[in-house]
């Protein structure tokens, strides 16, 4: 989960936006191929991978 992780941070810290959905699709990198959740004053809440 990490690598999906990765890309939701790199979205969503560089958004001007403090909170935020995140949703990640990524067909390889690891055994799951999405991550939804939300981040939120500097935390992501992963709600479904």
């Amino acid at each position: 989960m990490r690598h999906h992780v990765a890309h939701a941070a790199s979205a969503s810290l560089v958004s001007p936006q403090p909170d935020s959905a995140v949703l990640v699709v990524d067909g390889r990198g690891e055994s799951t191929s999405m991550l939804a959740g939300k981040y939120r004053d500097g935390k992501l809440d992963i709600l479904a991978s």
